[in-house]
Formats: structure tokens, C-alpha cells, sequence
């Protein structure tokens, strides 16, 4: 039996894969109001089974796989039992959870297409006696689509719902592991488009496990004393990805540290503090040029975890000169926690049999119910 209220759970683990962001989110009417928030970080033997596999250096046999499969969804049952309680609320107080999962592998563009997500919606509905919403990208796909980036959803809503202006163009910018923009239009009869522009901060987090041993460069600290190779960076854009037209997207099984090896052979002759400064560069390049080529947005809203490196922010600005970059807690919207929040309100949407148009950004043939529901009782 359905229940009936107005609060949601959102679990995902981004392109990072750093640990599970939980949203406890109330939705009423077109508000969506954020109550609580955490990350709660993968077990130190999860993540030393996941990273090798989602940097592609390792293939993971059968076993491998169903047994991530579980222990992925026993964190994202842990984060929702643990954002509940930080909400104040009881189990029994939530209607659901929409859970994304942990991406393993990302291919819109195979013959045939594909795209899997671990973490058992049926073990995360059992073990917290919520109904689950989840498997949300593989619809989107069987209609024709790239079944992401999903973001440009929950930024057309919650831009709205906040009363920005929209007389002027906007863009958002999503930086987790891949960074993806949506473009905002001035006009209301326009469509909200948006794709996986590249790299975020897949790239940087890999290059600083290898020669830092830390999972990503705080603030940036590290690319700051470095300086960036033209050559390094010229090369590297011209991947055939960053120059393909959307619809698209990508994920860190594509922009893997082999990658960069195979753009630039010559590697291990440069210096690892200027690599890591290039790979910043590339990513506030490949933003910059994404945005650019969908127009001169008045404001630029970043949310995702590359708000917190202030280099990052930085160096886009300067790709940027004749738009506003604005971390978008500057607007009251947190930018920790708006791909949890999405998935909290698309949870909401398919209880409510919604159909959802994703033509404009993924290129789903037409509007489409995204996840399938999961009950214990």
C-alpha cells in the first residue's frame, strides 16, 4: 500500500564514488524543501573493491560483482536509516526512497547500449521497511536515450520554485566525478537542454591517488603550485567526445587515467604537480566551452563537489569573464546535496505515474515513467 505523505528519501553515489549523499527532502506541490543532508562514506574495504573497477583497472569477475552489489546497498540502507533520524522523522513517516545506485559502467553509446547501477533496491526496501524507487536510467535508454544526465529535472524545478529570474539565459553546472551543464533558456517556451560536458573531477582524483595518496586535492592546494602544459592540454581536447554534439553522456569508465596516458604517450617525462594543474585546466576548459557553445548565460550556478575547490572555481570564472559564477548555496540551494534531492523527487514522480520529458537533454524518443518500484510487505 502506498503511503501518504509528503517526504522522500534520495540516495546516490556519484561518478566520486566517495560514499552515499542522503537527502531527506519534503515535497509540497512544486517546493522542494531540503530537511536534512549527510555523505556517509564507503567502508574502507567497499571502496578498495570499487575504485579499481570504476577507474577500469580492474575487471571484476561474477562474484565480485554480486557481492558489491549487496554490500552497496547495506550503505545506502545505513544513509537512510542514518538522514532519517538526522530529519527527525520516523521510517514509517517517509514514503519512499529513490535510491540511484553506484554507476558501474556507463555505455549510451555501445551497440547495444547499456548502463549498470549496483545496490539491491530489494535489500535497501527489506532492510528499511520503506518502499524503494530505483533503476531509474534504464527506461530512459530502451526509449532511445543516453539515460543521463537526469540533473537539468530537479535544475529547471528547483531554479523555479526558488523564483529566479528566468529573463535572462542561466546555466547550471553539476562537477562531480564528470561535470554535465543545463541550460536555463530566457524564454518559458524554450526547452531546458543539457548534457556530460567531460571530466569534472574524475581525473584529478585519480592522478592525486596516484602520486599524493590522498582521494582528491583539497581546495585545489596541490594544482595551485603546479603550471599548466599547453601541449597536455591541447591534446586532451581534442578527444572526440568533448567535440561530439549532444546528446551525450559519459562517465569515469571513459576518462580513466589510461586515457590520459594514450593522449599524451609522454607523460611520465612531466612533472605530477603540473599534470594535476593541466587536468584543472581541462575541466574548467571543457566546462567553458560547453557553455559557450550554447550561448552567454548571465549567470553560471555551480553545484557538486567541485564548489569546494576554490581553484576549480577560479580558473572557470576566467573561462567565463562575461558571466556571474555562483556557487548555488549562494541561491539557498545546497550544492552538496541537489543529485540526492533529484533523486528524492523523482521517487515522487513515478508514485505518481508522472511522465517525464527528458527528449531535450538525453534524447528519449518521448516522455517516459523513469524507475520501477520495490515494496518488502
Amino acid at each position: 500500500m502506498q503511503r501518504q505523505s509528503n517526504q522522500f528519501i534520495g540516495l546516490i553515489s556519484g561518478t566520486s564514488a566517495d560514499g552515499v549523499d542522503a537527502a531527506a527532502v519534503r515535497i509540497i506541490d512544486d517546493q522542494i524543501q531540503l530537511e536534512a543532508f549527510g555523505t556517509f562514506a564507503y567502508s574502507q574495504e567497499l571502496s578498495k573493491q570499487l575504485l579499481p573497477i570504476l577507474d577500469n583497472q580492474r575487471c571484476p569477475d561474477l562474484h565480485t560483482i554480486g557481492s558489491l552489489d549487496v554490500g552497496i546497498a547495506d550503505a545506502f540502507s545505513a544513509a537512510a536509516t542514518n538522514v532519517i533520524q538526522l530529519a527527525g522523522w520516523q521510517p514509517e513517516d517517509v514514503t519512499a526512497i529513490g535510491s540511484h545506485g553506484q554507476t558501474i559502467y556507463h555505455a549510451a553509446d555501445a551497440n547495444p547500449p547499456f548502463t549498470l547501477q549496483l545496490g539491491d533496491p530489494n535489500r535497501i526496501a527489506y532492510q528499511t521497511g520503506i518502499p524503494v524507487v530505483a533503476d531509474f536510467r534504464r527506461m530512459d535508454l530502451a526509449a532511445g536515450g543516453q539515460a543521463a544526465p537526469y540533473a537539468p529535472l530537479i535544475h529547471a524545478e528547483l531554479f523555479h520554485a526558488y523564483g529566479l529570474q528566468r529573463n535572462t539565459s542561466q546555466a547550471v553546472v553539476n562537477i562531480g566525478g564528470i561535470a554535465n551543464i543545463t541550460w536555463l533558456p530566457a524564454a518559458d517556451d524554450e526547452p531546458v537542454t543539457g548534457f556530460d560536458c567531460g571530466p569534472g573531477n574524475c581525473l584529478m582524483d585519480a592522478w592525486c591517488r596516484q602520486h599524493q595518496q590522498q582521494a582528491f586535492d583539497i581546495d585545489g592546494q596541490w594544482a595551485a603550485t603546479g603550471r599548466v602544459i599547453p601541449d597536455l592540454l591541447s591534446s586532451m581536447l581534442q578527444d572526440s567526445y568533448l567535440r561530439k554534439q549532444p546528446p551525450k553522456s559519459t562517465g569515469r569508465e571513459y576518462f580513466t587515467l589510461n586515457w590520459l596516458l594514450q593522449c599524451y604517450p609522454q607523460l611520465s617525462t612531466l612533472a605530477p604537480v603540473d599534470v594535476q594543474a593541466t587536468l584543472l585546466q581541462l575541466t574548467a576548459t571543457g566546462i567553458g566551452d560547453a557553455i559557450a557553445d550554447c550561448g552567454q548565460p548571465e549567470r553560471v550556478i555551480v553545484c557538486g563537489g567541485g564548489v569546494h575547490n576554490s581553484v576549480l572555481m577560479q580558473a572557470l570564472a576566467e573561462q567565463l569573464p562575461r558571466s556571474k559564477v555562483i556557487a548555488s548555496d549562494a541561491l539557498g540551494v545546497s550544492a552538496d546535496a541537489m543529485e540526492a534531492m533529484l533523486f528524492a523527487w523523482l521517487a515522487r514522480q513515478r508514485l505518481n505515474n508522472q511522465l517525464l520529458d527528458t527528449r531535450s537533454f538525453t534524447g528519449a524518443l518521448e516522455p517516459i515513467l523513469l524507475g520501477g518500484v520495490f515494496q518488502s510487505g
